[in-house]
């Protein structure tokens, strides 16, 4: 009785959990409709509204801040741990929305403030810099924008200059709207960063003293150049990106005080003729008429010529093929993954219920019941028609009756199948049972003749399992300094790379918000919310990295492979697994990111070895990866089965006449 009263309380406390939930989501529902409607007022009738009314939408604004943070709490006490990161991505981007809004509106109201001020702060400084305008032909020019920081470091020197220049030595303006204007400037990472003062100095301060770290700035550009993708076609935007790269950085680091030299050319130069494309670099080397070194201003100059030469031969002859799609683009990413839904309606595993070892151990009137029990069709035990209507143009090998051979009582009929016989078996004549009554009420007389069913199977038929390339990958996580290892599809097929959300979450990557479509099969289409740049991936021993740019997904795919396979190829059984891109290819496991075609044929290396005619193992930077095809079930299975009944037969033809009649 107590366990019976336990099992009542856990079913009751879950029952509770459940509606809470449902309420908060109705809660939460309710929320995202409210900062809709703000999002519209600030967008189509903000710039017009009175003082009075912004007031009143900012301080809903700070009501639902607090609103939104209890709901957050209790969501805590009722969500399940693996539910947790869906539900903060959700939150998390319900927030950020309410700061854009309050952004907004407190930027509206400090212009319904400061208007007269504002001219006269632009007066001031024209006057300042001897280039005030007679007042006739003063022209009002456009608000400058305040510069952004996200939160990376190689970027906070050029911000912090233009910022600088902006407000912190802006004379006019007092401590708290050097404050206001410096938090509407962090973003991303940045934003989340709190002082113990709430002054425009104490940030500041707490700034500096986190992302003005001139040996990791300095670092970051020299990497920034370094790890700059090399060209493998004549591409003009290829080139133009690499002259962007070169200048911003060395600009980032001529910030930093360091001057460059003849010497720093020269390694310059030979770094990034690497980089060129094969034409370009041969161009390169026929500009050079002597044996004197490389001037840097002329090799800047050939790269500037040689991208106008591209761009005036593109515009001609249409761009060129395009090796990296960018993520302004459509991506396509094609994964295709057996999935029948041929649930075992006996065992609830993944296959047809003729490969079922609890069907086949079952006697044939056994199986026939089954199948009237379920309504499924007596020829090719499928559950979306009858028999009348059955395409199949299979019949019963043993009578040729419209009915599937399991099914079949004939003692005459000899199987087919491989592997199978039909045994003669001797026994006693069954003893007598009293009559009984079916539920129709039509009695069973004993007397009547019996069928000894002679039955033996050997089943060995098997559905094709292929195996996708799997490999276990390292990702950097800034979050636990350390790289954290992912399950990866190599897919040769994808033009973009996707990482799970959870598994970003786990990494604690910077996310980026965007609004993208990807297509995949049939063109069936997903919007992609967020992603994120440059994360770097690596190989066990650290001997391969590279950074990468993923879209972020809910989720990739289900558990790969969907079964485990019996693999019974003893050359693979000998091999060490720890060779393997993936040591646990063949056991289910969730996905948790998929490298896609730009990387693919790069991570590939010589060599390969070849298990069976179905299995070969392909090397890589990862590992060896295993591909190729094995039985899904490769099983064995000997029924030996006298069983005593009423004449099947009779009772197939009944059932069949019955359908016909529907």
């Amino acid at each position: 009785m107590e366990g019976a009263g336990a099992l009542e309380t856990n079913e009751m406390l879950s029952v509770t959990l459940a509606e809470k939930t449902k309420t908060l989501n109705r809660r939460r529902g309710s929320y995202k409709a409210k900062i809709t409607k703000l999002q519209s007022f600030l967008k189509d009738k903000a710039s017009n509204a009175e003082q009075l009314l912004l007031q009143s939408k900012l301080d809903k604004v700070s009501e639902m801040y607090s609103s939104m943070e209890a709901l957050k709490i209790e969501y805590y006490e009722v969500v399940e741990d693996e539910q947790l990161p869906n539900l903060e991505f959700i939150l998390e981007e319900m927030e950020d929305d309410l700061e854009e809004i309050k952004v907004g509106l407190q930027t509206l109201l400090l212009k319904h403030d400061d208007i007269s001020k504002n001219v006269s702060i632009c007066n001031t400084a024209l006057s300042n810099n001897g280039n005030s305008p007679p007042k006739s032909s003063f022209i009002k020019l456009p608000d400058v924008s305040l510069p952004e920081f996200h939160g990376v470091i190689e970027n906070w020197s050029d911000f912090k200059r233009q910022f600088d220049s902006l407000i912190t030595n802006n004379s006019v303006l007092n401590d708290t709207q050097k404050l206001f204007y410096l938090r509407s400037a962090l973003k991303g990472e940045a934003r989340t960063i709190e002082t113990s003062e709430d002054t425009f100095d104490s940030l500041m301060t707490v700034l500096i003293k986190r992302y003005e770290n001139k040996r990791v700035i300095i670092n970051s550009h020299i990497m920034n150049i370094l790890n700059f993708e090399k060209l493998c076609i004549e591409s003009s935007k290829g080139l133009r990106n690499l002259i962007d790269v070169i200048n911003k950085n060395l600009r980032g680091l001529k910030l930093m005080d360091l001057e460059t030299n003849e010497l720093t050319h020269q390694f310059l130069i030979n770094i990034i003729i690497r980089k060129l494309d094969i034409e370009s670099r041969k161009l390169y080397e026929m500009s050079l008429t002597s044996n004197e070194l490389p001037k840097w201003e002329m090799f800047l100059e050939f790269l500037q010529n040689r991208t106008q030469i591209l761009e005036n031969l593109h515009g001609v002859q249409g761009p060129p093929l395009k090796l990296k799609t960018p993520f302004l683009s459509k991506g396509k990413s094609f994964i295709v993954k057996s999935n029948n839904n041929n649930n075992c309606l006996l065992c609830k595993t993944s296959h047809r219920l003729y490969d079922c070892t609890l069907f086949l151990k079952m006697n044939p009137l056994q199986r026939f019941n089954l199948i009237k029990k379920h309504g499924l069709c007596i020829n090719c035990l499928n559950n979306n028609h009858k028999v009348a209507l059955c395409k199949s143009k299979y019949t019963c090998r043993l009578c040729r009756g419209k009915h599937n051979y399991l099914l079949c009582g004939s003692e005459n009929g000899q199987s087919d199948t491989e592997g199978s016989s039909s045994n003669t078996l001797f026994t006693q004549p069954a003893p007598s049972v009293a009559p009984t009554s079916n539920n129709g009420g039509v009695i069973n007389n004993p007397t009547e003749p019996q069928t000894v069913q002679p039955f033996s199977s050997l089943n060995q038929r098997g559905n094709k399992l292929v195996f996708l390339s799997t490999a276990i990958v390292g990702v950097w996580s800034p979050l636990l300094k350390s790289y954290v290892q992912g399950r990866v599809i190599l897919d040769s097929a994808s033009q973009s790379h996707f990482m799970t959300l959870q598994f970003a979450s786990k990494l604690g990557l910077e996310k980026e918000k965007i609004n993208l479509a990807v297509s995949g099969l049939s063109e069936n289409s997903t919007n992609i919310k967020w992603k994120i740049n440059d994360a770097f991936i690596s190989n066990n021993d650290s001997s391969y990295t590279s950074p990468l740019d993923f879209l972020i997904v809910p989720r990739i795919t289900d558990f790969v492979p969907s079964i485990q396979p019996n693999l019974k190829i003893k050359r693979f059984n000998d091999i060490n697994r720890s060779i393997l891109a993936d040591p646990s290819f063949d056991k289910p496991g969730k996905i948790d990111m998929i490298i896609g075609a730009e990387l693919f044929y790069q991570i590939l290396k010589d060599g390969r070895k070849v298990i069976s005619d179905n299995v070969t193992l392909i090397n890589s930077v990862f590992g060896f990866i295993v591909s190729g095809s094995v039985n899904a079930i490769n099983h064995k299975s000997n029924c030996f089965l006298i069983s005593e009944s009423e004449n099947i037969d009779n009772c197939i033809k009944k059932f069949g006449e019955r359908e016909r009649e529907k």
